[in-house]
């Protein structure tokens, strides 16, 4: 698979998406789906079981649980998908946000048990605008401005894995595992912890 972007009316990067990637985001969408056919397998058999109770009750009710026994399972199992799409782009800016990585009901509300930092990517790609949101890459207090977030400097997602990329340019980048965070030497091909594939420019 290769994703390109219009940088500008006289440039187009093309980026091949390598095989183990490729790989990663099949398994994930095999994944959902068998978790989806897994869920209406459960409610098909309960169903049979309890036929004459589930008819039993108000035509009204009857149509409130087939929404939720068919709707429902697909909105929160194959809806969350549609943000973990591929994408790449230019990045223009971006911003660090510190958010509550989980809050306590018993504490006052504005007593975080954890907190976590989201790194807020501004992109473009070709008259394409829009914001990517992320957590930060294990380990570090990144990104940086001057290393991962330089304007002009490309950010690759990959459907299925953790974390975006942004594509070494100059002697000194480090280049992301899109799946363990890990920062590598421009010069590796796979990542020195989980060993996957690291996306760089087409050569």
């Amino acid at each position: 698979m290769v994703i390109s972007m219009d940088k500008s009316m006289d440039k187009r990067i093309d980026i091949i998406i390598p095989e183990d990637l490729k790989r990663l985001s099949r398994r994930k969408l095999f994944v959902r789906v068998g978790m989806l056919i897994a869920v209406y397998l459960i409610e098909a058999l309960l169903f049979v079981l309890y036929y004459e109770k589930f008819m039993s009750v108000r035509q009204s009710y009857i149509m409130l649980n087939a929404f939720g026994m068919i709707i429902l399972p697909l909105l929160l199992i194959i809806l969350p998908l549609r943000k973990d799409r591929t994408w790449m782009g230019e990045i223009y800016d971006y911003s660090l946000s510190e958010r509550a990585a989980y809050s306590s009901k018993i504490a006052h509300p504005i007593s975080y048990l954890g907190r976590k930092e989201v790194v807020i990517m501004k992109l473009r790609s070709g008259g394409e605008y829009f914001d990517r949101e992320y957590e930060c890459y294990p380990n570090t207090k990144d990104p940086p401005a001057d290393v991962y977030c330089r304007p002009g400097s490309c950010a690759v997602h990959v459907f299925g894995t953790k974390f975006p990329t942004v594509l070494p340019e100059k002697e000194g980048d480090m280049s992301i595992c899109v799946v363990c965070g890990l920062m590598n030497v421009k010069s590796f091909d796979k990542c020195d912890r989980c060993g996957h594939t690291l996306i760089k420019h087409k050569e």
